[in-house]
């Protein structure tokens, strides 16, 4: 029995053989001509929304900026110098018990800070008894506003001065006069309404000795007792 060969049957090349999208190489893309026109819609869509997202900027919330911080307030050129204890004496001819006296000393000093257009105060005090005491402290000074500066401010030009005016009712004996500076205060005190925006000095002086006999009578005045706790916040706060 014999057969003859069948002649292979070539299928014609005009006639798909899969679907026109598995033709397409995954590096070929950009040809679309198997694809329908929905198809390439579809993909030019795709390809633009993806090419946008790329190259378009992350938004993100609204940038918060923090104000700087304003620096604490630092005393500085104290005149007369506080190292040594002062005199204030009574008037000629006054008595020791009922004594009036002689104004006319003068405290200078000058300060040093980054305000950020915030002036400064400065209250000048009898005997204060630091920052945690609820007593009103006496002023023996008008308070002082002190401009706002900055750390290049040149020197002097924030220089402020107080004449003490001690009150008749201000008993002989050892006094302490202190300078407490900060940009705010609370009200009737000399607490500053933020801790840490604060500094004080502290001049001592012996009141009340006889003018014509300036060696005082009774115990030399002495730095003793110091303020509690003057400039205690300043350095607690560890500034602003």
């Amino acid at each position: 029995m014999t057969s003859d060969p069948v002649r292979p049957q070539n299928l014609s090349s005009f006639r798909p053989t899969m679907t026109g999208l598995s033709r397409l190489a995954v590096g070929d893309l950009r040809n679309f001509t198997g694809l329908s026109r929905l198809a390439r819609t579809s993909l030019i869509i795709t390809g633009v929304m993806a090419t946008m997202g790329g190259a378009g900027c992350l938004v993100t919330e609204s940038p918060d900026f923090t104000a700087p911080p304003v620096l604490p307030p630092l005393l500085t050129n104290l005149n007369p110098s506080p190292i040594k204890p002062g005199i204030i004496p009574r008037r000629p001819g006054t008595r020791y018990e009922d004594a009036t006296y002689v104004q006319d000393v003068t405290l200078s000093f000058e300060v040093i800070s980054d305000d950020f257009g915030r002036p400064l105060t400065a209250a000048v005090l009898l005997d204060f008894q630091g920052f945690a005491s609820r007593e009103t402290p006496t002023s023996v000074c008008r308070a002082l506003t002190i401009p706002a500066g900055t750390l290049k401010t040149p020197p002097g030009e924030r220089r402020s001065e107080c004449k003490l005016e001690l009150s008749p009712s201000t008993p002989p004996g050892c006094h302490s006069i202190t300078v407490v500076v900060s940009h705010e205060f609370i009200a009737v005190t000399a607490t500053p309404l933020k801790p840490g925006d604060v500094d004080s000095a502290t001049w001592f002086y012996q009141v009340g000795v006889d003018a014509d006999n300036p060696e005082p009578d009774s115990k030399p005045c002495k730095p003793d007792p110091l303020p509690r706790d003057a400039g205690a916040d300043r350095i607690e706060g560890g500034g602003l």
